[in-house]
């Protein structure tokens, strides 16, 4: 039983945990708002009479260009605001001859190419014997000497890069109002 014990605990410790902390607002919710900004926009212009129709497609294209800033704005919020927290836990157990047993790495990667981590957002603790961190991960290693249990944890915080977060922002208004002139035609 002892040994089933310790090898469910040596398999757990090797999962990943993640929080995720600042949640987005979903797609959906974002059509929703501005689904109605939309057509309210469309249906005033459309009831405008002192208006040619140059001049409304012109103001169409102003005040599209209004709300596709204020959502860019909007949604830049949310992926700023947006991190994951990914955590990794490790055991090693020694050799009772006495000789050093190497357990290797454990380490927690970015949940996609877009996120980063930097030092100051990583933490260990326990045991280790090397650290390593760049943008893409955080891990660390173990190695126990002797009928010694060592263990440990890296916890690291994953942030969405700003490039990547202007680029989508703007790709997203642009998809998002282009939605709205399709579903209309």
């Amino acid at each position: 039983m002892h040994k089933y014990l310790i090898l469910l605990l040596a398999l757990f410790s090797q999962f990943a945990f993640a929080e995720q902390t600042g949640e987005q607002r979903s797609v959906e919710e974002y059509q929703a708002i501005y689904k109605t900004k939309w057509t309210s926009l469309v249906d005033s212009l459309e009831h405008r009479t002192d208006l040619t129709f140059l001049q409304k497609m012109a103001r169409y294209e102003q005040e599209v260009n209004k709300l596709k800033k204020q959502y860019a704005e909007e949604r830049m919020g949310d992926y700023n605001d947006s991190e994951i927290t990914l955590s990794v836990e490790h055991q090693c157990k020694g050799r009772p001859s006495g000789s050093t047993k190497n357990c290797g790495y454990r380490c927690v990667e970015r949940p996609n190419e877009d996120m980063y981590t930097k030092p100051e957002w990583v933490t260990f603790s326990g045991d280790y014997m090397k650290e390593v961190i760049n943008e893409e991960k955080a891990c660390f290693k173990l190695e126990a000497k002797g009928n010694r249990q060592k263990q440990g944890t890296v916890t690291a915080t994953f942030k969405y890069r700003n490039s990547f977060v202007g680029y989508k922002t703007i790709d997203d208004a642009t998809e998002l109002f282009d939605s709205f002139t399709k579903a209309e035609q």
